[in-house]
Protein backbone atom coordinates (compact mmCIF):
# COMPACT_ATOMS: atom_id res chain seq x y z
CA UNK A 1 0.00 0.00 0.00
CA UNK A 2 1.29 3.43 -1.19
CA UNK A 3 2.27 5.59 1.85
CA UNK A 4 0.51 9.22 2.18
CA UNK A 5 2.72 11.82 1.60
CA UNK A 6 2.13 15.00 3.69
CA UNK A 7 4.73 18.00 2.49
CA UNK A 8 4.05 21.50 5.39
CA UNK A 9 4.95 24.62 4.85
CA UNK A 10 5.80 26.10 7.88
CA UNK A 11 6.85 25.08 10.95
CA UNK A 12 6.81 27.44 14.72
CA UNK A 13 3.41 26.06 16.18
CA UNK A 14 1.00 25.25 13.29
CA UNK A 15 3.04 23.45 11.20
CA UNK A 16 5.43 21.48 13.85
CA UNK A 17 2.40 20.56 15.76
CA UNK A 18 0.72 19.44 12.51
CA UNK A 19 3.74 17.20 11.76
CA UNK A 20 3.54 15.77 14.88
CA UNK A 21 0.04 14.76 14.84
CA UNK A 22 0.31 13.35 11.44
CA UNK A 23 2.96 11.43 12.31
CA UNK A 24 1.21 9.72 15.55
CA UNK A 25 -1.95 9.37 13.49
CA UNK A 26 -0.15 7.72 10.60
CA UNK A 27 3.26 6.46 11.47
CA UNK A 28 3.52 4.88 7.83
CA UNK A 29 2.86 8.68 6.62
CA UNK A 30 5.61 10.49 4.76
CA UNK A 31 6.21 13.71 6.16
CA UNK A 32 7.98 16.38 4.85
CA UNK A 33 8.29 19.99 6.42
CA UNK A 34 9.99 23.02 4.69
CA UNK A 35 10.26 26.22 7.22
CA UNK A 36 11.65 29.25 5.66
CA UNK A 37 13.91 30.04 8.32
CA UNK A 38 16.25 28.88 10.05
CA UNK A 39 14.37 27.42 13.24
CA UNK A 40 11.71 24.58 12.78
CA UNK A 41 9.93 24.89 16.48
CA UNK A 42 10.32 27.78 18.85
CA UNK A 43 8.99 29.57 21.95
CA UNK A 44 7.99 32.92 20.16
CA UNK A 45 5.70 34.11 23.01
CA UNK A 46 8.73 33.78 25.22
CA UNK A 47 10.98 35.81 22.64
CA UNK A 48 10.33 39.08 24.68
CA UNK A 49 11.53 37.73 27.59
CA UNK A 50 15.16 36.91 26.62
CA UNK A 51 15.55 40.50 25.81
CA UNK A 52 14.66 41.31 29.70
CA UNK A 53 16.87 38.61 30.70
CA UNK A 54 14.28 36.68 32.22
CA UNK A 55 14.68 34.05 30.10
CA UNK A 56 18.51 33.34 30.72
CA UNK A 57 19.06 30.64 28.09
CA UNK A 58 18.33 31.06 24.54
CA UNK A 59 18.51 27.69 24.03
CA UNK A 60 15.14 27.28 26.19
CA UNK A 61 13.19 29.11 24.07
CA UNK A 62 13.91 26.45 20.89
CA UNK A 63 11.48 23.81 21.27
CA UNK A 64 12.29 20.96 18.95
CA UNK A 65 15.23 20.89 16.16
CA UNK A 66 14.79 19.16 13.16
CA UNK A 67 16.98 16.27 14.35
CA UNK A 68 13.73 15.52 17.15
CA UNK A 69 11.46 15.06 14.60
CA UNK A 70 13.41 12.82 12.24
CA UNK A 71 14.03 10.65 15.70
CA UNK A 72 10.95 10.53 16.86
CA UNK A 73 8.60 10.06 14.47
CA UNK A 74 10.87 9.61 11.16
CA UNK A 75 9.96 13.01 9.61
CA UNK A 76 12.26 14.80 7.06
CA UNK A 77 12.31 18.64 8.45
CA UNK A 78 14.10 21.17 6.22
CA UNK A 79 14.99 24.68 7.63
CA UNK A 80 15.93 27.70 5.10
CA UNK A 81 13.57 26.35 2.54
CA UNK A 82 11.65 28.51 1.42
CA UNK A 83 8.25 26.79 -0.77
CA UNK A 84 8.13 29.23 -4.39
CA UNK A 85 4.73 28.02 -5.88
CA UNK A 86 2.12 25.48 -5.39
CA UNK A 87 1.13 23.59 -8.88
CA UNK A 88 -1.80 22.30 -7.57
CA UNK A 89 -2.65 20.22 -10.64
CA UNK A 90 0.52 18.28 -11.01
CA UNK A 91 0.30 18.08 -6.70
CA UNK A 92 4.25 19.45 -6.55
CA UNK A 93 5.79 22.41 -4.78
CA UNK A 94 8.32 24.66 -5.58
CA UNK A 95 11.16 24.85 -3.31
CA UNK A 96 14.42 26.73 -2.86
CA UNK A 97 17.16 25.66 -0.50
CA UNK A 98 18.25 28.94 0.51
CA UNK A 99 21.45 28.27 1.90
CA UNK A 100 22.29 26.54 -1.43
CA UNK A 101 20.59 28.64 -3.53
CA UNK A 102 19.13 26.04 -5.76
CA UNK A 103 15.79 24.78 -6.05
CA UNK A 104 13.78 21.72 -6.52
CA UNK A 105 10.10 20.51 -6.77
CA UNK A 106 8.67 18.11 -4.24
CA UNK A 107 5.51 16.33 -4.89
CA UNK A 108 2.94 15.79 -2.12
CA UNK A 109 -0.05 13.26 -1.52
CA UNK A 110 -1.61 15.90 0.72
CA UNK A 111 0.03 19.65 1.52
CA UNK A 112 -0.82 21.78 4.97
CA UNK A 113 0.14 25.45 4.81
CA UNK A 114 1.58 27.15 7.87
CA UNK A 115 3.09 30.26 6.56
CA UNK A 116 1.74 31.97 9.52
CA UNK A 117 2.09 35.94 9.37
CA UNK A 118 4.32 38.71 8.45
CA UNK A 119 4.70 41.29 10.45
CA UNK A 120 3.11 44.86 9.51
CA UNK A 121 5.46 47.60 8.14
CA UNK A 122 3.79 50.47 6.87
CA UNK A 123 5.55 52.90 4.17
CA UNK A 124 6.55 55.06 6.63
CA UNK A 125 9.63 57.03 5.80
CA UNK A 126 12.60 55.61 7.86
CA UNK A 127 10.92 52.48 9.13
CA UNK A 128 13.82 50.68 7.22
CA UNK A 129 16.53 51.44 9.41
CA UNK A 130 19.03 49.41 10.71
CA UNK A 131 18.02 50.37 14.46
CA UNK A 132 14.16 49.08 14.11
CA UNK A 133 13.13 45.88 14.68
CA UNK A 134 10.51 43.42 14.94
CA UNK A 135 9.78 40.91 17.71
CA UNK A 136 8.66 37.79 16.13
CA UNK A 137 11.74 35.55 15.35
CA UNK A 138 14.75 34.41 17.41
CA UNK A 139 16.95 36.35 14.90
CA UNK A 140 14.71 39.12 15.85
CA UNK A 141 15.96 38.76 19.39
CA UNK A 142 19.60 38.23 18.29
CA UNK A 143 19.23 41.74 16.86
CA UNK A 144 17.72 43.40 19.52
CA UNK A 145 20.08 42.04 21.77
CA UNK A 146 23.12 42.65 20.05
CA UNK A 147 22.33 45.95 19.23
CA UNK A 148 21.90 46.71 22.72
CA UNK A 149 24.90 45.35 24.13
CA UNK A 150 26.96 47.07 20.78
CA UNK A 151 25.34 50.00 20.91
CA UNK A 152 24.17 50.82 24.51
CA UNK A 153 21.29 52.20 23.66
CA UNK A 154 19.09 54.90 26.25
CA UNK A 155 16.11 55.55 24.36
CA UNK A 156 13.42 53.40 23.00
CA UNK A 157 10.28 54.15 20.55
CA UNK A 158 8.05 51.34 20.66
CA UNK A 159 5.33 51.80 17.78
CA UNK A 160 2.25 50.13 18.68
CA UNK A 161 0.63 49.53 21.94
CA UNK A 162 -1.10 45.84 21.42
CA UNK A 163 0.12 42.89 23.30
CA UNK A 164 3.73 42.95 21.75
CA UNK A 165 4.23 46.35 22.08
CA UNK A 166 3.21 46.53 25.60
CA UNK A 167 5.34 43.41 26.38
CA UNK A 168 8.14 45.08 24.22
CA UNK A 169 8.18 48.37 26.23
CA UNK A 170 7.98 46.45 29.41
CA UNK A 171 11.25 44.16 28.76
CA UNK A 172 13.62 47.22 27.67
CA UNK A 173 12.07 49.17 30.83
CA UNK A 174 13.50 46.35 32.73
CA UNK A 175 16.69 46.19 30.50
CA UNK A 176 17.34 49.68 31.61
CA UNK A 177 16.32 52.11 28.63
CA UNK A 178 13.51 54.64 28.72
CA UNK A 179 10.54 53.73 27.17
CA UNK A 180 8.09 55.70 24.87
CA UNK A 181 5.46 53.80 23.50
CA UNK A 182 3.26 55.39 20.32
CA UNK A 183 -0.33 54.01 19.71
CA UNK A 184 -2.62 55.11 16.84
CA UNK A 185 -5.42 54.13 18.84
CA UNK A 186 -7.21 56.26 21.59
CA UNK A 187 -6.03 53.43 24.18
CA UNK A 188 -3.78 51.22 24.65
CA UNK A 189 -4.45 47.09 24.30
CA UNK A 190 -7.11 47.91 21.44
CA UNK A 191 -8.61 44.26 22.02
CA UNK A 192 -9.88 45.81 25.56
CA UNK A 193 -12.37 48.04 26.76
CA UNK A 194 -11.03 51.46 27.51
CA UNK A 195 -11.76 51.00 31.17
CA UNK A 196 -10.07 48.03 31.67
CA UNK A 197 -7.02 49.07 29.47
CA UNK A 198 -6.59 52.39 31.38
CA UNK A 199 -5.83 50.26 34.35
CA UNK A 200 -2.67 48.93 32.59
CA UNK A 201 -1.68 52.31 30.94
CA UNK A 202 -1.67 53.73 34.49
CA UNK A 203 0.89 51.18 35.77
CA UNK A 204 2.78 51.95 32.45
CA UNK A 205 2.95 55.67 33.24
CA UNK A 206 3.81 54.68 37.19
CA UNK A 207 6.64 52.77 36.07
CA UNK A 208 7.69 55.72 34.07
CA UNK A 209 7.37 54.51 30.44
CA UNK A 210 5.74 57.53 28.14
CA UNK A 211 2.69 56.63 26.60
CA UNK A 212 1.35 58.38 23.47
CA UNK A 213 -2.40 57.34 22.27
CA UNK A 214 -4.24 58.99 19.50
CA UNK A 215 -1.22 59.89 17.23
CA UNK A 216 0.84 57.71 14.64
CA UNK A 217 4.27 58.05 13.02
CA UNK A 218 4.67 60.65 10.19
CA UNK A 219 8.51 59.39 9.76
CA UNK A 220 11.44 57.74 11.34
CA UNK A 221 14.93 60.62 10.67
CA UNK A 222 18.20 59.02 10.91
CA UNK A 223 21.63 60.76 12.12
CA UNK A 224 24.82 61.38 10.03
CA UNK A 225 25.41 57.07 10.39
CA UNK A 226 22.64 56.47 9.05
CA UNK A 227 20.91 55.00 12.40
CA UNK A 228 17.16 56.67 12.98
CA UNK A 229 17.35 58.91 15.67
CA UNK A 230 14.03 60.74 15.97
CA UNK A 231 10.21 59.69 15.61
CA UNK A 232 8.20 62.31 13.90
CA UNK A 233 4.45 61.84 14.95
CA UNK A 234 1.05 63.01 12.92
CA UNK A 235 0.93 65.84 15.57
CA UNK A 236 4.10 67.32 14.85
CA UNK A 237 5.75 65.66 18.22
CA UNK A 238 9.17 64.56 17.75
CA UNK A 239 10.65 61.82 20.07
CA UNK A 240 14.17 61.15 20.12
CA UNK A 241 15.12 57.39 19.68
CA UNK A 242 18.25 55.48 20.04
CA UNK A 243 16.19 51.94 18.82
CA UNK A 244 12.59 51.42 17.87
CA UNK A 245 10.78 48.35 17.88
CA UNK A 246 8.20 48.15 15.31
CA UNK A 247 4.79 46.12 16.65
CA UNK A 248 2.26 47.42 14.39
CA UNK A 249 0.37 44.17 13.99
CA UNK A 250 0.69 41.71 11.69
CA UNK A 251 -0.68 40.57 8.61
CA UNK A 252 -1.73 36.88 6.97
CA UNK A 253 1.16 35.46 5.17
CA UNK A 254 -1.15 34.60 1.75
CA UNK A 255 0.45 35.42 -1.31
CA UNK A 256 1.21 31.63 -1.91
CA UNK A 257 -1.97 30.76 -1.22
CA UNK A 258 -3.33 33.42 -3.64
CA UNK A 259 -1.03 32.32 -6.36
CA UNK A 260 -2.27 28.97 -6.18
CA UNK A 261 -6.25 30.09 -6.81
CA UNK A 262 -7.25 28.81 -3.51
CA UNK A 263 -10.10 30.90 -1.86
CA UNK A 264 -9.49 33.54 0.72
CA UNK A 265 -12.02 34.48 3.08
CA UNK A 266 -13.07 38.17 4.56
CA UNK A 267 -9.70 38.20 6.88
CA UNK A 268 -7.52 35.51 5.41
CA UNK A 269 -7.41 31.81 3.97
CA UNK A 270 -10.88 30.15 4.06
CA UNK A 271 -10.90 27.39 5.49
CA UNK A 272 -13.82 24.36 6.69
CA UNK A 273 -14.03 22.79 10.41
CA UNK A 274 -11.66 20.01 9.44
CA UNK A 275 -8.92 22.74 8.19
CA UNK A 276 -8.80 21.82 4.74
CA UNK A 277 -9.03 24.89 1.96
CA UNK A 278 -10.89 24.92 -0.92
CA UNK A 279 -8.80 22.17 -2.79
CA UNK A 280 -9.45 19.11 -0.77
CA UNK A 281 -6.51 17.78 -0.74
CA UNK A 282 -4.37 21.05 0.78
CA UNK A 283 -5.08 21.86 4.38
CA UNK A 284 -3.96 25.16 6.49
CA UNK A 285 -3.54 26.30 10.03
CA UNK A 286 -2.41 29.24 12.22
CA UNK A 287 -1.80 32.69 11.47
CA UNK A 288 -2.58 32.07 7.85
CA UNK A 289 -6.34 30.91 8.29
CA UNK A 290 -10.23 33.03 9.13
CA UNK A 291 -12.13 30.04 11.02
CA UNK A 292 -15.15 30.58 13.07
CA UNK A 293 -16.12 32.91 16.07
CA UNK A 294 -17.24 30.60 18.99
CA UNK A 295 -19.90 33.57 19.92
CA UNK A 296 -21.27 34.79 17.08
CA UNK A 297 -20.58 32.31 14.43
CA UNK A 298 -19.34 34.93 11.91
CA UNK A 299 -15.94 34.67 10.29
CA UNK A 300 -12.55 35.80 12.35
CA UNK A 301 -8.98 36.04 12.52
CA UNK A 302 -7.26 34.70 15.52
CA UNK A 303 -3.41 35.40 15.37
CA UNK A 304 -2.76 33.69 19.02
CA UNK A 305 -0.25 30.31 19.64
CA UNK A 306 -2.89 28.52 21.50
CA UNK A 307 -5.46 28.54 18.60
CA UNK A 308 -2.72 27.63 15.72
CA UNK A 309 -1.56 24.34 17.84
CA UNK A 310 -5.23 23.23 17.99
CA UNK A 311 -5.25 24.30 14.15
CA UNK A 312 -2.14 22.08 13.16
CA UNK A 313 -3.64 18.80 15.10
CA UNK A 314 -6.65 19.05 13.42
CA UNK A 315 -4.89 19.65 9.80
CA UNK A 316 -2.10 17.18 10.82
CA UNK A 317 -4.36 14.49 11.85
CA UNK A 318 -7.17 14.97 8.15
CA UNK A 319 -4.47 15.06 6.39
CA UNK A 320 -3.88 11.37 7.19
CA UNK A 321 -7.30 10.09 6.97
CA UNK A 322 -8.67 11.63 10.79
CA UNK A 323 -12.11 13.26 11.12
CA UNK A 324 -11.05 15.89 13.63
CA UNK A 325 -13.17 19.08 13.60
CA UNK A 326 -11.85 22.84 14.79
CA UNK A 327 -15.11 23.91 16.98
CA UNK A 328 -14.10 28.08 16.54
CA UNK A 329 -12.08 30.31 18.98
CA UNK A 330 -12.73 32.84 21.53
CA UNK A 331 -9.69 34.60 20.91
CA UNK A 332 -9.08 33.84 24.38
CA UNK A 333 -5.69 36.80 25.39
CA UNK A 334 -3.33 37.46 28.01
CA UNK A 335 -0.57 39.86 28.57
CA UNK A 336 1.48 41.24 31.13
CA UNK A 337 3.06 44.44 31.96
CA UNK A 338 5.35 44.94 35.04
CA UNK A 339 3.33 42.67 37.42
CA UNK A 340 -0.31 43.40 36.43
CA UNK A 341 -1.90 41.33 33.78
CA UNK A 342 -4.77 41.99 31.42
CA UNK A 343 -7.08 39.15 29.81
CA UNK A 344 -9.59 38.76 27.33
CA UNK A 345 -12.10 35.92 26.20
CA UNK A 346 -15.12 36.07 23.61
CA UNK A 347 -16.51 39.83 23.42
CA UNK A 348 -15.29 42.89 24.55
CA UNK A 349 -18.48 45.32 24.97
CA UNK A 350 -17.64 47.56 21.98
CA UNK A 351 -17.19 44.41 20.16
CA UNK A 352 -20.58 43.21 21.62
CA UNK A 353 -22.15 46.57 20.60
CA UNK A 354 -20.40 46.63 16.98
CA UNK A 355 -22.27 43.21 16.18
CA UNK A 356 -25.59 44.44 17.36
CA UNK A 357 -26.28 42.67 20.72
CA UNK A 358 -28.81 43.56 23.26
CA UNK A 359 -26.24 43.42 26.39
CA UNK A 360 -25.73 44.57 29.40
CA UNK A 361 -22.29 44.72 31.47
CA UNK A 362 -21.58 43.52 35.37
CA UNK A 363 -18.08 44.83 36.51
CA UNK A 364 -16.39 44.65 40.09
CA UNK A 365 -13.19 45.91 41.78
CA UNK A 366 -12.30 43.37 44.16
CA UNK A 367 -9.16 41.24 45.53
CA UNK A 368 -7.72 37.96 44.15
CA UNK A 369 -8.31 36.36 47.60
CA UNK A 370 -9.55 37.18 51.16
CA UNK A 371 -7.83 40.45 52.74
CA UNK A 372 -7.15 39.58 55.91
CA UNK A 373 -4.11 36.28 54.40
CA UNK A 374 -2.21 39.97 53.26
CA UNK A 375 -0.57 40.35 49.37
CA UNK A 376 -3.68 41.58 48.40
CA UNK A 377 -3.81 43.16 45.12
CA UNK A 378 -6.98 44.67 43.18
CA UNK A 379 -8.76 42.64 40.77
CA UNK A 380 -11.06 44.15 38.22
CA UNK A 381 -13.46 41.79 36.52
CA UNK A 382 -16.20 42.55 33.77
CA UNK A 383 -18.62 40.43 32.31
CA UNK A 384 -20.84 40.79 28.90
CA UNK A 385 -23.95 39.25 28.30
CA UNK A 386 -26.90 39.24 26.79
CA UNK A 387 -29.83 41.05 28.39
CA UNK A 388 -32.69 38.99 28.28
CA UNK A 389 -31.63 35.21 28.61
CA UNK A 390 -28.22 36.27 30.57
CA UNK A 391 -25.82 34.13 27.99
CA UNK A 392 -22.23 34.93 28.48
CA UNK A 393 -20.96 37.19 25.72
CA UNK A 394 -17.55 37.33 27.09
CA UNK A 395 -15.48 38.78 29.61
CA UNK A 396 -11.60 40.29 30.82
CA UNK A 397 -9.71 40.93 34.13
CA UNK A 398 -6.86 42.76 35.23
CA UNK A 399 -5.15 42.20 38.36
CA UNK A 400 -1.86 41.67 39.72
CA UNK A 401 -3.46 37.98 40.86
CA UNK A 402 -5.95 35.82 39.41
CA UNK A 403 -6.53 37.52 36.25
CA UNK A 404 -4.99 34.48 34.41
CA UNK A 405 -7.67 31.90 36.60
CA UNK A 406 -10.90 33.79 36.34
CA UNK A 407 -10.23 34.85 32.52
CA UNK A 408 -9.86 30.94 32.14
CA UNK A 409 -13.37 29.64 33.94
CA UNK A 410 -14.92 32.30 32.26
CA UNK A 411 -13.68 31.05 28.30
CA UNK A 412 -15.01 27.62 29.44
CA UNK A 413 -17.82 29.14 30.51
CA UNK A 414 -18.60 31.11 27.14
CA UNK A 415 -17.47 27.61 25.25
CA UNK A 416 -20.17 25.83 27.32
CA UNK A 417 -23.26 28.56 26.59
CA UNK A 418 -24.03 29.39 30.12
CA UNK A 419 -25.70 32.11 31.51
CA UNK A 420 -25.07 34.53 34.47
CA UNK A 421 -27.37 32.15 36.42
CA UNK A 422 -25.39 29.34 35.57
CA UNK A 423 -22.19 31.65 36.86
CA UNK A 424 -23.49 32.66 40.20
CA UNK A 425 -24.16 29.12 40.86
CA UNK A 426 -20.68 28.23 39.73
CA UNK A 427 -18.66 25.89 42.76
CA UNK A 428 -15.31 26.63 42.32
CA UNK A 429 -12.31 26.00 44.79
CA UNK A 430 -11.92 28.09 47.82
CA UNK A 431 -9.28 28.90 50.70
CA UNK A 432 -8.45 32.51 51.78
CA UNK A 433 -5.13 32.18 50.24
CA UNK A 434 -6.61 31.70 46.35
CA UNK A 435 -9.73 33.36 46.41
CA UNK A 436 -12.82 34.26 48.37
CA UNK A 437 -15.66 32.12 50.09
CA UNK A 438 -17.81 33.42 46.44
CA UNK A 439 -15.79 33.82 44.48
CA UNK A 440 -14.88 37.08 42.26
CA UNK A 441 -16.88 35.70 39.45
CA UNK A 442 -20.04 34.36 41.50
CA UNK A 443 -20.01 38.01 42.64
CA UNK A 444 -19.60 39.69 39.31
CA UNK A 445 -23.12 37.07 38.31
CA UNK A 446 -24.69 37.84 41.23
CA UNK A 447 -24.59 41.53 40.58
CA UNK A 448 -25.26 40.47 36.74
CA UNK A 449 -28.45 38.68 37.80
CA UNK A 450 -29.66 41.57 39.58
CA UNK A 451 -30.38 43.72 36.14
Amino acid sequence: MKRTKVVIVGGVAAGATAAGKAGRTDPDAHIVVFEKGPYISFANCGLPYYISGEVKNRGNLIARRPEDFKKKYGIDVFVNHEVLKIDRPRKRVLVRDRSENREFEEEYDKLILAMGGNTFLPPIPGIQSPNVFALRSIPDIDSIDNFITAYNPLRAVVLGAGYIGVESADVLRKRGLEVTVVEMASQVLPPLDPDMAQIIEDRMKAEEVRVITGDGVDRIESDSTGLASEVVLRSGNRIPADMIIASLGIRPNLQLAKDAGLQIGKYALWVDESMRTSDPDIFAAGDLVEVKHIVTGAPTWSPLAGPANMQGRVAGANSVGGNVRYKGTLRTSIVMFDRIAGAKTGLSEKEAKEEGYDYSVSKIKTSSHAGYMGNVHPLHLKIIYRKKTGKLLGAQAVGEEGADKRIDVLATAVTAGMTVEDLEQLNLSYAPQFSHALDPINVAASIAGGD
